[in-house]
């Protein structure tokens, strides 16, 4: 689960992430990691807006093919119209093994912003 509190001007690029049992490397758990399988929907993941933010174009996190660390990725909080306030979510469940090891990565840029906001990474 991504959690962005951004500031009203923030805009922070989210790719390539990636979440593989090492007993298993080669097998990425996460569906559309890089989100290049992403138009308007954002396959495989699912996104939540607090209650207090105001998403741009219907939408708290865009997909976009610029600024990208490869093809698509996915704007979070930016925009003509970004949200002034409120938590964005971008997350998705995949199966784990009790006792296994994980490896988590993600490329995030800052690409742009006023007073910086906070940005959580959590596995649940």
């Amino acid at each position: 689960m991504f959690a962005v509190d951004g500031g009203s001007n923030d805009c922070f690029d989210l790719d390539s992430t990636s979440v593989v049992d090492t007993a298993s490397p080669l097998v990425q758990l996460l569906e559309n990691p890089g989100f290049d399988n992403s138009t308007g929907a954002f396959n495989g993941w699912n996104e939540w807006c607090g209650s207090t933010c105001t998403p741009y174009q219907g939408a708290a996190a865009l997909a976009i093919t610029s600024g990208c660390e490869s093809g698509t990725c996915i704007a979070l909080e930016c925009g003509a119209n970004p949200p002034t306030s409120g938590v964005v979510l971008l997350g998705q469940y995949f199966s784990a093994t009790i006792g296994h090891v994980y490896n988590i990565s993600f490329w995030l840029y800052y690409a742009s912003g006023g007073p910086a906001g906070t940005i959580y990474v959590d596995v649940v």
